[in-house]
C-alpha cells in the first residue's frame, strides 16, 4: 500500500467512523421551576366564590354592599374566610351590614372599607338547640349568646350596653371608621362597575 492509499484509507476512518455514537455530555441546565398560576393576592387556597355569592349576592372582585340584613353566621363566616382566600379584593360597605353581616366584616376587615353611608347593626345571636325526650326530639329551643367578633369590637359593644336580644345597637360611620378604613373615590367606582358585572 503506497502513501497515497494509506492516507486515503486514514481519511474514511477519520471521517466516517466510529465517533459516530460518541456523544458530547448534555449541558447542564437548572430545573424548570414550579410556577403556580394565581392572582395577585398569592394565596396558596383557591377560594371559594360560592360561599361569598351565597350570603352577598352576584358581584365582581369588587363587591358594593348596599345593604345587608345578615342571615346564618356560619354561612357568613365561610364567606369571609372565602374573601380572605382571594375570592374578592375588596368589599365596599355602602349601606346597613347587620348581624351576621358585621361578623363577616369584621373577619375580612383587612379587604373591607367603608363609605359614609355604611352602618353596622350589631345584637344578640340567636341558636336554635334541639329539646329531647325519652330520645326523642320534641322541639327547637332557642338560646342567645353574644356573637363572635373581635375584641375592638366587643369592647365597643360593651360600652354601648352591650347586644340587645330583640333591637338593634347601630354604629354609625363616623364610630366605624376606627374599626375600618374609608374607601377611595376610585375604590367606590370600581365596585360600582363590577356590581353590574352577570359574573362575579
Amino acid at each position: 500500500m503506497n502513501a497515497l492509499q494509506l492516507f486515503c484509507v486514514s481519511l474514511f476512518f477519520t471521517v466516517y467512523c466510529p465517533f459516530q455514537n460518541v456523544r458530547e455530555p448534555a449541558p447542564k441546565m437548572d430545573p424548570i421551576p414550579y410556577i403556580s398560576i394565581t392572582n395577585d393576592l398569592h394565596f396558596s387556597v383557591a377560594p371559594n366564590v360560592a360561599a361569598v355569592t351565597k350570603v352577598l349576592g352576584t358581584c365582581g372582585t369588587y363587591c358594593l354592599l348596599h345593604g345587608n340584613p345578615g342571615g346564618t353566621i356560619g354561612d357568613f363566616e365561610k364567606a369571609a374566610g372565602a374573601i380572605l382566600a382571594g375570592a374578592k379584593r375588596l368589599i365596599v360597605i355602602d349601606g346597613p351590614c347587620y348581624s351576621a353581616c358585621v361578623i363577616l366584616a369584621d373577619i375580612a376587615r383587612e379587604r373591607v372599607c367603608v363609605t359614609r353611608w355604611a352602618t353596622f347593626g350589631f345584637h344578640k345571636a340567636f341558636f336554635s338547640k334541639p329539646v329531647f325526650i325519652s330520645g326523642t326530639m320534641v322541639r327547637l329551643k332557642e338560646d342567645l349568646s353574644d356573637p363572635p367578633q373581635s375584641p375592638d369590637i366587643l369592647k365597643w359593644v360593651a360600652k354601648h350596653k352591650g347586644f340587645p336580644s330583640y333591637d338593634m345597637l347601630v354604629m354609625p360611620y363616623s364610630e366605624a371608621l376606627h374599626f375600618w378604613r374609608k374607601c377611595t373615590p376610585n375604590e367606590v367606582l370600581h365596585a360600582s362597575f363590577y356590581r353590574r358585572s352577570p359574573v362575579p
